[in-house]
């Protein structure tokens, strides 16, 4: 989960655009015939590991893997003010599953905890760099939008003058 979080998250900061590449939509298979082997591998070993987290897991890389390829059906002027948002979400995910990964592993006494609650940790960063980010950057616009009528008001007033 975590390597095709990154390497979503990577390629999206790289191109900033939802133009189909054939990079991403191998990752992409490539990840979806990993973690289908995944499920066969620990469904025949008897699942040793907490279901709940293991599904969860598997679900909410589906749900990314489904996004990725949905996402070339959103208009690319729609799409200039996504991306950035896909990338908090991804690298913030990335980041939060090795965190999960690590703390399920190395304090096994406390699971599930030690695995979800890294997950409820990073959805709350995602949500707040989120937010950070909206706000700043609707506020930057905004303050453009108000220079431009500025501007188109005063070369208005310019031309009624002479």
């Amino acid at each position: 989960m975590s390597g095709y979080y990154g390497f979503s998250g990577y390629q999206i900061l790289k191109t900033k655009k939802n133009k189909p590449r054939l990079i991403d939509i191998s990752v992409a298979i490539v990840s979806l015939i990993s973690v289908s082997y995944f499920l066969y591998y620990f469904k025949s070993i008897g699942m040793y590991w907490s279901p709940i987290i293991v599904y969860s897991t598997v679900g909410a890389l589906l749900a990314v893997i489904t996004y990725d390829f949905i996402r070339y059906l959103i208009p690319k002027k729609a799409y200039q003010n996504i991306w950035l948002y896909e990338h908090i979400f991804k690298m913030i995910g990335a980041f939060t599953a090795l965190l999960s990964a690590f703390t399920g592993t190395v304090f096994n006494n406390y699971q599930p905890y030690s695995q979800f609650l890294p997950s409820v940790f990073g959805t709350l960063l995602q949500i707040g760099f989120i937010i950070f980010y909206f706000r700043k950057l609707r506020k930057k616009n905004l303050e453009e939008d108000g220079t431009k009528q500025m501007l188109t008001k005063s070369i208005f007033h310019q031309q009624i003058d002479t």
